[in-house]
């Protein structure tokens, strides 16, 4: 049995003691291994995870998924309450990340650098492909990007104000699960794109994907998008989705009235368990 946890999400659930804003956090408890994945944008994150309960002490590995402040900012706020375990996260995380609107820039990276993982004493592991944390759970990263409608925006760059490239998110990385009924991704942003990451981590392991749950990046997506991706996840087999964060209300309405899946909203505060 697998219990999620959501820690933080742009949205509040009905536990209105909890904070909510832009960012994403979950806790993950499986049967062998306590697993953070993510940590907001700021300190609200860690009000969260006291408010639940949950003993800092019992995170085996903690994962970014990428960069951006409202999935690492919260970060530093763990390590300063006793957080310990492992950070992994992917291949170039560390790549300074920028907004450019043609032109003002918007700093949009972590608050961290690697110098402060060295100072606390936290080991950090790179995955690039996919890193094994136990028979149930496993890390991965390096998309096939074959889908050619799952185009990152222009704005997102890396460098400086004068040098600059555009993101391509090497560093994204996700957590899969394995359960009875198949597997389940757990996604930061899908900034590669939510088919792509699907596609390519069914291909890799040889089993069907039953459920997603986390941040896709359709917020910005048209209905037309939004169905294509619908029917693309439908023919590879996934039945549950449990979008939220960046994911936008247009797809998560869209889904709840598409009978072909099961369906929620993950909220600050909510869970959700599978086996």
């Amino acid at each position: 049995m697998v219990k999620l946890t959501v820690i933080m999400d742009n949205l509040a659930s009905e536990n209105k003691s909890l904070h909510n804003c832009h960012g994403l956090s979950l806790f993950i408890e499986s049967s062998d291994l306590n697993l953070m994945f993510d940590f907001g944008s700021g300190e609200d994150t860690i009000k969260n995870f006291k408010a639940l309960n949950i003993d800092i002490n019992n995170i085996d590995y903690a994962i970014c998924s990428h960069s951006h402040y409202d999935h690492a900012g919260g970060y530093k706020n763990f390590v300063r309450d006793g957080l310990k375990s492992p950070l992994i996260v992917g291949d170039s995380f560390f790549n300074k990340k920028l907004a450019f609107n043609g032109i003002k820039y918007t700093d949009l990276g972590a608050n961290f650098n690697s110098k402060f993982l060295s100072d606390n004493n936290i080991k950090l592991i790179k995955c690039d492909d996919i890193l094994k944390l136990s028979d149930e759970c496993f890390v991965v990263g390096n998309f096939d990007r074959v889908d050619r409608t799952e185009r990152i925006p222009d704005r997102f760059v890396c460098g400086d104000l004068i040098n600059n490239y555009k993101d391509s998110f090497n560093d994204e990385i996700v957590l899969v699960v394995k359960s009875d009924k198949g597997l389940i991704i757990i996604v930061g942003c899908s900034h590669p794109g939510i088919v792509n990451i699907t596609r390519s981590i069914s291909k890799r392991f040889n089993e069907s994907v039953y459920g997603i749950i986390g941040g896709t990046h359709l917020i910005e997506a048209d209905e037309d998008r939004i169905n294509y991706t619908l029917e693309e996840l439908m023919s590879l087999g996934v039945e549950f989705l449990a979008f939220n964060h960046c994911s936008g209300m247009k797809v998560v309405d869209m889904i709840s009235k598409n009978n072909k899946f099961k369906s929620c909203y993950l909220a600050a505060g909510d869970c959700i368990y599978f086996s």
